[in-house]
């Protein structure tokens, strides 16, 4: 409900929501880690190669939630890093690459 308030009035309703969920069976490894950036670091080191998988190819997906929020809406400043997100970019993209 924050995102859609602006100077303490609501004026967005989110109406739908979407959560990050890695479904399988029991005996698949537990994804550490809380952003994608840490789910990405976790799937380079895994030798379990169908939780790699799941992972790196469904980052692409996530590409526009990468560094999310990139604004305050309250305070009207921009808080997303570019350098940040390029960093976390590349070491997808290559790390992708290699496991393609």
């Amino acid at each position: 409900m924050e995102v859609g308030k602006h100077g303490g009035k609501q004026y967005l309703l989110p109406l739908t929501c979407s959560y990050y969920v890695l479904a399988g069976i029991q005996d698949i490894d537990i994804l550490e880690g809380k952003s994608l950036g840490e789910w990405l670091e976790y799937a380079k080191l895994s030798e379990n190669l169908p939780l790699r998988q799941c992972i790196i190819e469904g980052l692409s997906q996530f590409g526009g939630r990468w560094f999310q929020p990139a604004v305050d809406y309250e305070t009207g400043q921009v808080r997303f890093d570019k350098e940040k997100w390029k960093q976390f970019g590349e070491t997808y993209f290559v790390a992708l690459k290699k496991f393609r």
